[in-house]
């Protein structure tokens, strides 16, 4: 029984003992198995809204990242991709196309429109007079057709020229292609001399392109018939030593859409036009006045038909090659002067390069022992020395304007026609010892 009551006692002395020793004068929270057990729930609730957070992020962070690669695709996939095709330049394009390939600048004598290089067309050809011609030779003849714009200066010549070395064969017609780069590489040669008497002289163009029809062409007394189409005639250079003529960059071209010519064939002998047919080889040079020594005017169809050859010789007062090569002009005219040959020289400036007198023109004969009759003077205060020559007898002069003298032509007496020049393109004679034995040795 004693023990019984010890128990309670000593649990009442431990209990105050613990409740002595606790210094924190704040009661204890209730720390019961409940609220435990919910704080452990908030806390749950807490982590679970912390994760959905992160989720989220982790979502957007996804999303962005998608934006910004594109998914990638399978090997298989990307050869079964139809890819668009390359822009490409095709020939003939120019500019910059739709697509942002630039395909650069059209060739010369192009013009860009569309992106499409176009030839260009500084003006076209419309023909005045026109004369086809037959100059019978050994083993066949020599046909030229010659048309001008008008008779006054500056005009455009335009010519065809044809050799046929088969007396007994026929002319061959058809179609033919117009262009070409050297003379002596077309059976049908056609070419245009533009601005004849203007300063600085004629043009040279070719055809670069179009078809030339011959249709019909018969000896002296029938006809000659051709058509020109689509045809664009280009400046070239013409180089006597290589007898090569490169395009004149951005130089002159004519074209011509559709072009009929038909036209009586006369021989060529028995023609001297006053009004000429143009001024390059082969064309019956019009009539023109200058004025010798003594003041008398003397017109150049004043030797038509008396004569087998005219050389003319343009000189100047300053010109030290003239002294030199005026006497071998005049030995040998003083030789072959029977045989049916005119000399004449044509002196343009005075030792000043300024305008001849007839004093002038006087003393230069005496000086170089010419008869003064010989010595025509031409000069105009507008253009200068040699202008009525060279408005006549197209000097050649080439794209810098630049021309030598003495400079000579020599015409066929018995029609006044442009026989040789030194610096035409397309003289038939090498040299002028050629032409001019050539002339003077005909019937």
């Amino acid at each position: 029984m004693r023990s019984r009551a010890l128990i309670p006692v000593l649990l009442t002395s431990v209990a105050f003992l613990l409740l002595a020793c606790d210094d924190d004068p704040e009661p204890k929270p209730d720390t019961s198995p409940e609220l435990d057990q919910l704080e452990d729930t908030d806390q749950l609730e807490e982590l679970d809204l912390l994760e959905e957070v992160e989720t989220v992020e982790e979502v957007e962070t996804l999303e962005e990242s998608d934006e910004a690669q594109p998914d990638e695709l399978e090997p298989d996939e990307l050869e079964e991709e139809e890819l668009p095709p390359p822009c490409l330049c095709e020939e003939g394009q120019c500019g910059t196309l739709d697509c942002g390939t630039e395909c650069g600048a059209c060739a010369n004598g192009f013009d860009c429109n569309a992106n499409l290089c176009e030839r260009r067309c500084d003006q076209t050809l419309e023909l005045g007079t026109q004369l086809a011609t037959i100059i019978p030779k050994e083993g066949g003849f020599d046909f030229r057709f010659s048309g001008v714009t008008q008779h006054a200066v500056p005009y455009d010549s335009f010519v065809i020229e044809y050799s046929h070395l088969d007396a007994d064969g026929p002319v061959p017609t058809g179609m033919y292609d117009a262009a070409f780069s050297k003379f002596e590489d077309c059976e049908y040669c056609t070419y245009i001399r533009a601005g004849v008497g203007e300063d600085g002289g004629s043009k040279l163009l070719i055809p670069v392109q179009g078809q030339l029809e011959i249709r019909l062409m018969s000896n002296a007394g029938g006809f000659f018939s051709a058509n020109l189409s689509n045809v664009v005639f280009a400046e070239v250079a013409y180089y006597s030593e290589t007898k090569t003529m490169p395009l004149v960059k951005d130089g002159l071209q004519v074209c011509v859409s559709d072009l009929t010519i038909t036209v009586p064939v006369e021989k060529k002998h028995e023609i001297c036009a006053v009004y000429g047919t143009g001024a390059v080889i082969g064309d019956n040079i019009a009539d023109f006045q200058l004025q010798n020594c003594h003041g008398e005017w003397v017109n150049l169809h004043s030797f038509c038909g008396n004569t087998k050859a005219v050389w003319l010789v343009a000189v100047a007062t300053w010109c030290s090659a003239c002294k030199q090569y005026v006497p071998l002009v005049q030995e040998y005219y003083e030789q072959t002067q029977s045989q049916g040959l005119e000399v004449r020289y044509i002196l343009g400036e005075d030792g000043d390069y300024g305008p001849p007198d007839l004093e002038d023109c006087m003393t230069y004969a005496k000086r170089n022992n010419v008869p003064p009759e010989m010595v025509l003077i031409d000069w105009s205060f507008q253009r200068g020395g040699w202008t009525q020559f060279f408005s006549h007898v197209d000097p050649f002069i080439g794209p810098s304007g630049q021309f030598g003298i003495p400079w000579e032509a020599v015409l066929d007496g018995r029609n006044m026609s442009y026989a040789y020049s030194e610096t035409a393109p397309n003289s038939p004679y090498n040299d002028i010892n050629a032409v001019l034995n050539a002339l003077l040795s005909a019937d």
